[in-house]
């Protein structure tokens, strides 16, 4: 099957969903994309000095509230402390003095709101009590989910660059240009 991943921003508590973006959630099925992808995704998040030239990402048309609650996403991950993290995740996988990258793919679960995915965490909490292996997760908190910026970074490129994202059974589908 492969491992799937999340990217992650440990510092604010957020993540990236690449399945959000319209590319698979393995590696290189993202980490080759562009186009209006969790590539292009990442890169807007990272972008510290967007705005001041040409090429830079910028809104088109009409602007919505929504969009322009998104557009201070751009830029808002640069210098913080940033990871891939997969379902196959080890205790050691991140340095000394960071959160266990199991815990933090776990705080990334999927569902459709904060509270269906803490449900689902508990019941995974409750099935693991005494199973070898499983200490780290007891103290885990429902306020302790990471927050998906998919959905507002997908606003941002239908508003800015035109990229038209179609809901599927796994996640979404893009095509550039076409909004």
């Amino acid at each position: 099957m492969g491992q799937y991943h999340y990217i992650v921003n440990i510092d604010k508590r957020e993540y990236l969903n690449a399945h959000q973006m319209g590319d698979g959630i393995k590696l290189m099925e993202f980490g080759m994309s562009g186009d209006g992808g969790a590539m292009t995704g990442l890169a807007l998040l990272l972008a510290c000095s967007n705005g001041r030239g040409g090429g830079d990402f910028s809104l088109r048309g009409n602007v919505t509230p929504e969009v322009e609650k998104a557009v201070k996403l751009v830029g808002s991950w640069a210098g913080d402390r940033i990871a891939i993290v997969g379902d196959y995740a080890e205790e050691d996988d991140l340095p000394h003095g960071l959160p266990d990258a199991r815990y933090i793919y776990m705080l990334c679960t999927r569902g459709k709101d904060a509270h269906e995915r803490w449900a689902n965490w508990q019941e995974r909490m409750d099935d693991c009590q005494d199973a070898p292996g499983c200490e780290w997760m007891q103290d885990i908190k429902a306020g302790d989910l990471y927050a998906d910026v998919s959905p507002s970074l997908r606003l941002l490129l239908t508003a800015g660059e035109g990229v038209t994202y179609t809901k599927e059974q796994y996640g979404y589908s893009r095509k550039w240009g076409t909004a």
